[in-house]
């Protein structure tokens, strides 16, 4: 995260990349809206289906619409049907894509493995309604949880949540945000990071792993999902899966019965890895609390986990409405 970038800076492209047809358009709220994001489609079992950040659909659920560009102008079609996780979560949607468009749109495929550090990632959407195209970025930091690349161009790129972020023309993740690392430090209760100077720190773009959104295609495809989501781990271990309506808030390390530290949950931490940022002893408990979607403060559990043997309590409701 610290060092220099290591490949040459490419200048941000005020087009998209070229091809037959676009590999992205755009979604907003009504058939006029002046206010839009950016999407992108897939193709799974023969049926083709959009994707894009949660809060985006979230924003355009009263009224929501595809906004794509044809022979003979821009069309607007209305979205009828779509999947999303929750916002605080994976932060990805999903939404059907009628046949008629199929000829407008050109489906990217899904990259097969999960991206790593060092590589080199393209992204493009529309920033301001306007293409805008990233050639090369340089990821920092990968979990299945989230893709953290280098942000060469500094300045805002309001209306590129939702686009895709492509490893040799496969997506491999989704675009959910932009901003500078320091938003993070202030809820992170990890000593590893308190020599760390903030300033020092590249600002960042945010991305969702593209295997998140399938578990909302499958529901989208009638398929049963129940045991799909983000596999929480510990030391290696399996112990649950977090489906997409469900956030990870936190982790804390119980040692004898008292809370010894607690992390919140940022983009950093690892649902394969829960350990990260711990220094255990036989028999720590590591308490992981789940905030579920659609529902109010009441609704947040946790359950513990021993690090030594792998048991995992049943969920515990959380009543304290001010956790």
């Amino acid at each position: 995260m610290l060092r220099p970038a290591w490949a040459a800076e490419v200048p941000v492209r005020e087009t998209l990349p070229p091809g037959e047809k676009p590999i992205v358009f755009q979604v907003q709220q009504s058939p006029q809206s002046d206010i839009t994001a950016s999407a992108f489609a897939i193709e799974v079992q023969g049926k083709l289906f959009g994707a894009t950040a949660a809060h985006v659909m979230d924003n355009i659920s009263r009224d929501p619409y595809m906004y794509f560009q044809t022979p003979q102008g821009y069309r607007a079609e209305k979205i009828t049907s779509w999947e999303t996780s929750n916002v605080m979560g994976t932060d990805v949607a999903v939404f059907e894509i009628p046949a008629s468009v199929r000829n407008y749109v050109q489906p990217l495929p899904i990259a097969t493995e999960r991206a790593k550090p060092t590589q080199l990632v393209s992204i493009a959407g529309f920033a301001f309604g306007q293409p805008r195209w990233f050639p090369q970025e340089e990821i920092l930091f990968a979990s299945s949880y989230r893709l953290m690349i280098r942000n060469n161009f500094r300045r805002s790129n309001k209306g590129m949540c939702g686009s895709p972020v492509m490893i040799n023309g496969k997506v491999a993740g989704l675009y959910v945000r932009s901003f500078p690392y320091k938003v993070f430090s202030p809820k992170l209760d990890v000593p590893l990071l308190s020599d760390f100077s903030i300033q020092s720190l590249p600002p960042l773009y945010v991305a969702t792993p593209i295997e998140n959104i399938l578990p909302l295609v499958h529901n989208l495809l009638g398929q049963d999902t129940r045991n799909e989501g983000l596999v929480i781990k510990v030391l290696g271990r399996p112990v649950s899966v977090l489906p997409p309506g469900d956030a990870l808030l936190s982790v804390a390390l119980i040692r004898n019965g008292e809370v010894k530290q607690t992390v919140q949950a940022e983009e950093f931490t690892d649902p394969e890895h829960l350990e990260q940022f711990f220094e255990l002893e036989d028999n720590d408990i590591l308490r992981v609390t789940i905030f579920p979607q659609f529902v109010d403060a009441t609704a947040i559990f946790s359950y513990d986990i021993n690090v030594s043997s792998g048991e995992v309590s049943s969920p515990k409701l959380l009543i304290d409405t001010e956790r």
